[in-house]
């Protein structure tokens, strides 16, 4: 296997110990071909750590609908919700695919609580406008109010959204 030496150690001599037939590649498609391998970003090839890991999060963001479906409960939610939890495991079926998500929102304040009674109303029938994505079925699974000290609404839902084709 062999060695990656970073720019800012790379010498003379280990640019000139490189395996025989290999050109020199620019910086930008040395790391572009690394990160379409699977070589970790982030360890001396001009990203930070924090930034590798945020660059990750862009591209996975880009595959999953997660974002723009959250962003939809939430004006669902009139602004009211705050996210406690959020997860999304693939879905498929022989015709169809997509992924089945659990987002549980938690209203605090009695005008919190009515925007919370409301979203509880209007999910399962609810059109959500998501580009190349359909909402398939959206389910209030578990509701749990409180009303001391402060009133507070927990809501947890379940959607399946298929990808169009």
């Amino acid at each position: 296997m062999r060695d990656i030496v970073p720019d800012e150690q790379r010498s003379n001599e280990a640019i000139s110990a490189r395996p025989k037939g290999r050109a020199e590649q620019p910086v930008g498609q040395r790391q572009a071909a690394q990160r379409d391998h699977g070589v970790q970003e982030g360890l001396g090839w001009g990203l930070s750590a924090d930034q590798a890991m945020l660059s990750a999060a862009r591209r996975k963001a880009r595959r999953t609908p997660w974002m723009p479906l959250l962003s939809a409960l939430l004006d669902l939610a009139r602004g009211k919700a705050e996210l406690v939890r959020h997860s999304e495991r693939a879905w498929a079926s022989v015709t169809f695919s997509g992924s089945k998500h659990v987002v549980v929102l938690v209203f605090t304040g009695e005008e919190a609580v009515a925007a919370g009674e409301a979203l509880i109303d209007a999910l399962p029938e609810h059109e959500f406008a998501l580009p190349r994505l359909l909402v398939a079925d959206a389910a209030v699974v578990r509701v749990e109010h409180t009303a001391l000290p402060r009133p507070r609404l927990e809501v947890e839902m379940e959607l399946l959204v298929l990808d169009e084709a």
